[in-house]
C-alpha cells in the first residue's frame, strides 16, 4: 500500500530480484483505486526504471453482477468479429462474426461456453451494462476488449487490455509481439477504466 487516505487507494508493485528472473525489465506498477460520488475509478501506471527501453502489456478484469439476457450497449453502432483462444490459451487464427451495425450484446447462456469475446477496432470508448442495475463502464482508446464470464454465472467481466495473447505464429523477439506497449527509459504509461452506477 503506498497511499490510503478518504476515498482512495494506491498499490504499488516494484520490480526485484525475483521479478528479475523472469521479466527482464526494473519497473514501478501503481493501481489506484477512487471512489468519485456513484463511480469507481482504476487507475494503472506502469514506470520504465530499466537502463534502456522495456516491453509489456497491461489490463484490468473487473466484473459486474448480472444476469441471462441482460444487455451491453455501446456508445456507437459497431461491427465485430470476435477472436477466441484455444485449451493452450493461444489466438486461434479466425474471427468469428458477432454484429453488424448494432450497439447491443445480449448474455446468453451460451455466449461464453466457447471463452471469453476478444475484441478489437472498437469505435465507441463506453458501454453499459443494462439489466437489474445499469452500470456505464468508460474504457478509453484500448486496442482490445474483453468480455467474459464462467457460462451462466450472474456477473460479466469487462477487461479493457493492452496487450493480447499469443497466436501460433512464432516471433523471434518480445518486441514484434501482437498489441506489445513499449516504454523507453524513465517513461511512463496510464491508463484507467471508470465503472459508474447510474
Amino acid at each position: 500500500v503506498k497511499e490510503c487516505e478518504g476515498a482512495k487507494a494506491v498499490f504499488s508493485l516494484e520490480s526485484d530480484e525475483n521479478t528479475l528472473k523472469n521479466y527482464p525489465f526494473e519497473f514501478e506498477y501503481l493501481v489506484t483505486f477512487e471512489l468519485k460520488e456513484k463511480a469507481l475509478v482504476n487507475t494503472m501506471t506502469v514506470i520504465n526504471k530499466t537502463k534502456g527501453e522495456m516491453y509489456f502489456s497491461v489490463g484490468a478484469h473487473p466484473a459486474f453482477n448480472c444476469n441471462v439476457g441482460d444487455i451491453i450497449e455501446f456508445e456507437k453502432a459497431e461491427t465485430l468479429a470476435t477472436e477466441r483462444i484455444d485449451k493452450e490459451n493461444l489466438i486461434i487464427d479466425e474471427k468469428f462474426p458477432l454484429i453488424e451495425n448494432s450497439r447491443e450484446i445480449e448474455i446468453t447462456k451460451e455466449i461464453f461456453k466457447p471463452d471469453a469475446l476478444i475484441l478489437s477496432d472498437i469505435k465507441s470508448e463506453k458501454l453499459t451494462i443494462k439489466g437489474d442495475n445499469t452500470v456505464e463502464f468508460t474504457f478509453g482508446k484500448c486496442p482490445f476488449l474483453g468480455i467474459w464470464a464462467k457460462p451462466g454465472a450472474p456477473y460479466v467481466c469487462i477487461e479493457p487490455w493492452y496487450g493480447v495473447n499469443d497466436g501460433r505464429e512464432v516471433k523471434n523477439d518480445i518486441s514484434e509481439k501482437r498489441g506489445i506497449q513499449h516504454l523507453n527509459e524513465g517513461e511512463t504509461f496510464e491508463f484507467s477504466w471508470t465503472a459508474e452506477i447510474k
